[in-house]
């Protein structure tokens, strides 16, 4: 279970952190994390399917809406753990769950006593934020841009959602990404 979750963890480390792990069990419906909470503590959810909620304000109007559904395995409040931030989500169970908590002191107590374990653990985390960061990027810019008709009509919504889009000149895209013959018109 704990080698899907943490693959790049060897069995020692894993025993390592085995100990400090409290699993949980919860049925489908249940509150997994509450946005604005401060606490610290990694959810790794190793059976199971949740669901993302954020609020927002959409013309004045506070919506709370769905923002992905994920499923096991996973790693919840990372993010937290790393910046001390408030939960910028809800965690809602789908599916019936069981989960693993590592609290934050634990979390500390391995940077404390393990560097080395500390270290891969948050290699994992930011490859983890980094892939996240990317498919969210390349999802919204596909589904964006899927509506357009013409490349300059893409290349103003681009500007008009994401901010200063520029078109680069036939030459940098050449250097940049060994293009051949880009499209070029300033939009």
């Amino acid at each position: 279970m704990l080698e899907k979750l943490l693959p790049n963890l060897s069995a020692e480390d894993l025993d390592v952190i085995r100990p400090m792990l409290v699993e949980k069990k919860a049925p489908r419906g249940a509150i997994l994390l509450e946005m604005g909470k401060d606490d610290r503590d990694i959810y790794l959810v190793s059976e199971g399917t949740c669901e993302i909620y954020q609020k927002f304000f959409i013309a004045g109007k506070l919506f709370a809406l769905r923002v992905a559904s994920v499923n096991a395995p996973l790693m919840l409040g990372e993010t937290n753990m790393l910046l001390g931030e408030k939960r910028s989500a809800a965690v809602v169970v789908s599916a019936d769950t069981t989960y693993y908590v590592l609290p934050y002191e634990k979390v500390q107590e391995i940077k404390e006593q393990h560097p080395a374990i500390a270290i891969k653990f948050l290699e994992h985390i930011a490859a983890m934020v980094s892939r996240r960061f990317t498919n969210q990027q390349t999802n919204m810019r596909d589904k964006l841009l899927h509506s357009v008709d013409s490349p300059n009509m893409g290349v103003k919504y681009l500007r008009r959602f994401i901010g200063d889009v520029h078109v680069c000149s036939p030459a940098l895209a050449k250097k940049l990404f060994n293009m051949e013959q880009p499209y070029y018109e300033d939009a």
